[in-house]
């Protein structure tokens, strides 16, 4: 190497070497100030919509794509509300390009297939067939009275045939304090819970049992994610479908090839 190139190589290399520790120097300072004014912003959001709206749920407030502008999570629906907390949007944020992105629901779908994913099946009812037959998992939020979660529970063979596994969730939609859930909690607290959810979406009125259960925790999850009815059926990569799908077209909304 000519002493020429070692010149030149000596300084690109200190060049580098300035350029990067004033980005260190800077990143720091920088961070702190973008960190202390989303907090500043969720103080201010949160006192202000606690104050307007009596017994508000603020489940989360991040930062959304629109400079000054926060996603909220206020009891599972999302809403957009200025960093002063002074005005709020309702309704999904669309990102506009080549095609239009439903912004807020890709990220509610994020959110659900992080959560689901924390939860253990053991504390699910699961009906699936054998698992090397195993092709796709979903998750219904259900209602013991519901009329359409009945109807799906009645195909249950059926959606199992397609190799489907239907993991239930409990939402009893008249909230914790009805009769829905305590049929969900005597549901999850029967010795064969298989058998209980079965019997109790026929119309059996089983025997009250009490437990330690996760129905009142599986209703709160399922509020945070956007369950508004039943059945809500969460697909394994965190897309909602509401309501009922007969065995075939939800086989075929994932993909499972059918006779």
């Amino acid at each position: 190497m000519s002493l020429a190139e070692m010149k030149r190589n000596t300084v690109l290399i200190l060049t580098g070497f300035f350029v990067l520790m004033t980005q260190v120097a800077a990143t720091p300072a920088t961070a702190f100030k973008e960190a202390a004014a989303h907090a500043e912003a969720r103080d201010t959001i949160t006192r202000k919509l606690t104050a307007a709206v009596a017994g508000a749920k603020i489940l989360s407030i991040e930062p959304s794509p629109i400079a000054g502008l926060y996603e909220v999570n206020v009891g599972g629906e999302t809403v957009y509300v200025a960093a002063d907390g002074g005005h709020m949007i309702g309704g999904d944020m669309y990102q506009v390009g080549p095609q239009i992105v439903n912004v807020s629901e890709s990220k509610r779908t994020l959110v659900r297939r992080r959560l689901l994913a924390e939860i253990d099946e053991s504390e699910m009812v699961v009906f699936s067939p054998p698992p090397r037959k195993v092709k796709a998992k979903v998750t219904v939020f259900t209602d013991i009275d519901c009329g359409y979660c009945r109807k799906l529970h009645r195909e249950i063979k059926n959606y199992n045939d397609l190799g489907i596994a239907i993991r239930y969730m409990a939402f009893p939609r008249a909230g914790l304090e009805s009769r829905s859930y305590q049929k969900a909690v005597s549901t999850w607290c029967s010795d064969d819970p298989n058998a209980a959810m079965t019997q109790a979406k026929s119309g059996v009125d089983l025997e009250r049992r009490v437990c330690a259960n996760p129905v009142s925790t599986q209703y709160r999850l399922g509020e945070m994610v956007g369950v508004t009815g039943t059945p809500a059926l969460v697909l394994e990569d965190g897309s909602m479908l509401m309501g009922y799908r007969p065995p075939l077209e939800l086989a075929r909304t994932m993909g499972i090839q059918t006779p």
